[in-house]
């Protein structure tokens, strides 16, 4: 069953989701999912459902991902992972590359 309508609202997902599962409340929610009570209030108030928050609903249910997103009224194409794609490419830039280390093949002197 989807739930598609374009207004965002994660609590519906968690109305949805928590009515799947039999669950009566969000802390019974949040020990489900192995997630943290104050991230299940957070989504609440409106905060995004980053890629691995959707895979624990995923995995807990069994619902598609696609049908999780549209119980929230996300109907973008892509996958939110929490970090957006201009701002992976300046910490990309901004982070050091360590330096390669040689290794000794098994068997060799020391």
């Amino acid at each position: 069953m989807s739930h598609t309508t374009s207004t965002y609202d994660p609590a519906r997902l968690l109305d949805g989701l928590s009515a799947r599962l039999g669950l009566a409340s969000d802390g019974q929610l949040s020990r489900e999912l192995g997630v943290s009570p104050s991230l299940i209030c957070r989504i609440r108030q409106g905060k995004h459902v980053t890629s691995n928050t959707l895979l624990l609903m995923h995995e807990a249910s069994g619902i598609s991902i696609r049908e999780l997103r549209n119980m929230m009224g996300d109907t973008s194409p892509g996958y939110w992972t929490g970090v957006p794609a201009e701002k992976k490419r300046a910490l990309g830039r901004a982070m050091p590359r360590r330096p390669r280390t040689a290794t000794m093949a098994i068997g060799s002197a020391a």
